[in-house]
């Protein structure tokens, strides 16, 4: 379903199938005759909801709260196409912030916030246990001891967030 869904806003957005449609897309979507002078012509949010900290979750995430997510390539790359996970890596970009290393080795990398893919985030909203498994993100929760007096060139261990 997602390789359809892909195509499907692809073709509406009139994009080609190597580019991803993402927020930024619609957020810099030309005015074509807005009377309404808002910041966005289009201001797409969806709502995901994380079980790991019991609390749901706007995307686009808000900046502050979307830099402490990680994904795993490896991970997505069985629940997204190819071309999804090429731009995810184009877009991350830790911006200085140290990635968290986790315990199954696995690679981590920023999730991106403005060139998040709508595929993704549409993704990450439905979510339903038996039908479509969730979309692991990562975080590292800085009040376990673990994570705590770290030397400055140790990461944080993350943890799996499941929604």
């Amino acid at each position: 379903m997602t390789n359809w869904l892909y195509g499907y806003l692809n073709e509406l957005a009139g994009l080609p199938a190597t580019e991803p449609l993402t927020f930024r897309h619609l957020h810099q979507a030309p005015a074509c005759g807005d009377t309404t002078n808002a910041p966005r012509v289009v201001n797409l949010e969806m709502m995901t909801t994380n079980l790991t900290h019991g609390r749901p979750h706007r995307l686009p995430f808000p900046e502050d709260e979307g830099r402490q997510f990680f994904f795993a390539p490896k991970e997505w790359a069985k629940l997204f196409p190819g071309v999804v996970i090429d731009s995810l890596l184009k877009s991350a970009t830790s911006a200085g912030q140290p990635v968290p290393r986790n315990d199954e080795n696995l690679e981590l990398c920023p999730l991106p916030i403005t060139d998040l893919p709508i595929v993704v985030a549409v993704r990450m909203s439905s979510s339903f246990p038996g039908l479509f498994t969730a979309v692991p993100l990562w975080t590292a929760d800085h009040t376990l001891k673990r994570n705590q007096n770290l030397p400055s060139n140790v990461p944080a261990t993350a943890e799996r967030c499941c929604g």
